[in-house]
């Protein structure tokens, strides 16, 4: 979504943007990158007056210097370290480890519910519609990282590509979310899978499921990602 959001704003130049490119083109995308981008995508956009479907509100910093950010530093934290090798190793330490974690991610969840009041639409059809004056969008409704599809239909005055992923915040234009995030069948499980770019190689986007971590080879996204990085 912050990619997304840099993108349409012409905003893609940001230097934490660029080092998740250079991640992607190097070997994969940490999570200390992906909280990267969206705390300089929400800074520059707090700095320009621009709420960014919400993202502004939901990353301000609270009293006692704590808020979102603070909750997913110490995850990274705590990931890079299990990561590296301190991971819990008896009961106790796991216990331990757990009481930690479970109210960083309870905590995290609360400071992302403002997603909960957006819609991510995969649009199916698109039609003009004269008499209104605008276009009739047919499509699915996407909820949760591996849901079951509500089929939708709404209308909007922005014309929406066919076979795309908008994110429709309220009292706002629809956001394209490709090449950043796309509705794929898995062909490990045979499911529809929400995908995004994990790393690239010479010849091809290899993308990664959010519910599995399981991968797929997209040429349209890795030439897309190619011409949205090109100087």
């Amino acid at each position: 979504m912050a990619l997304a959001l840099a993108t349409d704003r012409g905003r893609q130049d940001l230097p934490a943007i660029a080092q998740w490119s250079q991640s992607v083109e190097r070997g994969g995308v940490s999570l200390g990158h992906w909280v990267g981008v969206v705390r300089a995508v929400a800074d520059d956009a707090r700095q320009h007056g621009d709420p960014a479907a919400s993202l502004v509100e939901a990353t301000a910093r609270k009293k006692g210097k704590k808020g979102l950010f603070a909750d997913l530093d110490q995850l990274v934290e705590l990931r890079n370290k299990i990561r590296h090798g301190a991971g819990p190793r008896t009961r106790a330490e796991l216990e331990r480890s757990l009481g930690r974690i479970e109210p960083l991610m309870l905590s995290s969840l609360s400071g992302c519910a403002f997603l909960a009041h957006t819609r991510w639409v995969h649009t199916d059809r698109l039609q003009w519609m004269p008499d209104a004056g605008k276009f009739r969008v047919s499509g699915l409704a996407l909820m949760g990282d591996r849901p079951d599809f509500a089929t939708v239909s709404f209308d909007t005055a922005h014309p929406l590509a066919d076979d795309q992923l908008y994110l429709i915040p309220p009292n706002d234009e629809p956001l394209p979310l490709s090449p950043f995030c796309l509705l794929s069948d898995c062909p490990t499980c045979l499911a529809p899978e929400l995908y995004y770019p994990d790393r690239m190689t010479s010849s091809t986007a290899l993308l990664k499921s959010l519910d599995r971590g399981h991968e797929l080879d997209n040429d349209s996204v890795f030439k897309a990602l190619r011409e949205w990085s090109a100087p």
